[in-house]
């Protein structure tokens, strides 16, 4: 009897030397993307935010057709419109789009966040996120 409990003993132990775990491996962990619970808009919505906020630019320009971005950290600072980046949906009424303006010198990266309305989409709020790639604080 001792012989055959030292056998499986010795079985057990070479197992788990040499790897014969496989049969136990866990399920690998799911990672899933927090910070976004909604996906993003279908192109026909993409676009209508887009062009909200080109008309809304338009409406703020200056006499010398420059935007005047809405200081921040200190920062006060205009420029032409660029490009625009993706539009993403921060919750059911809320959507976000990035927007880049340029001087000549520096490439501003401006954050605009349109609501949906009972009237339609709506400028909520401007935010200058970078100046030429590095975060503006404050």
């Amino acid at each position: 009897m001792r012989s055959v409990v030292c056998t499986v003993c010795l079985v057990v132990l070479v197992c788990l030397i040499a790897g014969c775990q496989e049969a136990k491996q866990e399920e690998p962990l799911l990672v899933t993307k927090t910070s976004q619970p909604y996906p993003d808009p279908p192109s026909e919505v993409s676009d209508g935010i887009t062009e909200v906020v080109r008309q809304w630019v338009t409406d703020q320009l200056d006499e010398n057709d420059v935007y005047n971005i809405p200081p921040r950290g200190g920062k006060d600072v205009s420029g032409s419109l660029a490009d625009f980046h993706a539009v993403h949906q921060k919750d059911s009424d809320t959507y976000t789009v990035c927007v880049d303006f340029r001087d000549g010198e520096n490439t501003y990266d401006v954050d605009f966040f349109v609501d949906r309305e009972e009237e339609g989409l709506t400028v909520r709020s401007v935010y200058l996120h970078k100046i030429n790639g590095e975060a503006v604080p404050g």
